[in-house]
């Protein structure tokens, strides 16, 4: 499975690279295309399929363009923290039944009626918010 997805990362690493051209960012400046992307690109690194600087430099400098964008640094500095503060609790990083929320995915969840839903997951505690940058520790509901 791992050797498959590597090769279909590949092929697409290969189609952004040409699509991405010469240029900074997908459609000439920062746009929803970029914003689109970098979580998926983000991700595949994480997950054990980086960007080849030899393979793909367009994309590797896109992503240094991207990061270097203050709400993504923002962002992944968010994450980082949520990180470290999880691993000083004992607790793992990442479960299949817990997911972390931001505003923007929070925001959809209660725009299109899913309210209800969604505080049931904060009461099972499958759902929790990430480390404020002010400090906080994240945010759980109460039964």
């Amino acid at each position: 499975m791992h050797e498959a997805t590597g090769r279909d990362l590949r092929r697409l690493y290969d189609d952004l690279e040409h699509r991405l051209g010469g240029r900074p960012f997908f459609c000439g400046d920062f746009s929803v295309a970029d914003i689109a992307l970098a979580p998926h690109l983000m991700a595949a690194a994480f997950l054990g399929f980086p960007l080849d600087p030899t393979t793909h430099p367009g994309l590797v400098r896109w992503m240094v363009n991207v990061r270097a964008r203050p709400a993504v640094a923002r962002d992944n500095a968010d994450v980082l923290e949520t990180l470290q503060r999880l691993r000083v609790e004992g607790q793992p990083a990442f479960d299949p039944l817990r997911v972390q929320w931001r505003s923007d995915r929070l925001e959809w969840v209660i725009k299109n009626g899913f309210a209800d839903w969604f505080m049931e997951e904060m009461r099972a505690e499958r759902a929790f918010f990430p480390v404020s940058l002010s400090g906080r520790t994240s945010v759980r509901a109460t039964p």
